[in-house]
C-alpha cells in the first residue's frame, strides 16, 4: 500500500509520481528502489480502485539512475506520454502515464515539480 506523502525534502531526493486525475485522493507517491507494482489488488504498492485495471497492472522499477514501467500482461495497457507501452519504457521528468481512467504524472526528484 501506498506510504504517507513524503516531506518537500523527500521528494527532492527521490523520484515520485504525483496523480492528476485525483481519483486516489493522494497528491504524491514516492517511488522506493527496486520493484514496485500498481494495480487492483492489495497486495501491491498502489491498489487502483476500479475493475478495468489488471489485478496487476504495471510494474515501475526503480535503480540509482533511472526509472522505468512495464507492462505486466494487462489487456488495458499502459500509455506513457499517449504512446502505448508494449514491453518497458523508460521515464523521464514530466512523462505522463495513462492506466485505464488514472493519470499519473512522473517526477525523477531532481527539481521542484508540483
Amino acid at each position: 500500500m501506498v506510504e504517507p506523502q513524503p516531506t518537500r525534502s523527500a521528494r527532492e531526493s527521490c523520484p515520485y509520481l504525483t496523480e492528476i486525475t485525483g481519483l486516489l485522493g493522494i497528491k504524491s507517491i514516492p517511488l522506493p528502489i527496486g520493484p514496485s507494482l500498481i494495480g487492483r489488488w492489495p497486495s501491491n504498492y498502489v491498489v487502483l480502485d476500479s475493475r478495468a485495471i489488471g489485478s496487476h497492472h504495471a510494474r515501475f522499477v526503480r535503480n540509482d539512475d533511472e526509472t522505468w514501467i512495464e507492462d505486466v500482461g494487462t489487456r488495458a495497457g499502459i500509455f506513457v506520454d499517449g504512446e502505448k507501452v508494449l514491453d518497458r519504457k523508460r521515464l523521464h521528468d514530466g512523462s505522463e502515464i495513462r492506466l485505464v481512467d488514472y493519470l499519473f504524472r512522473y517526477h525523477d526528484g531532481t527539481t521542484e515539480n508540483e
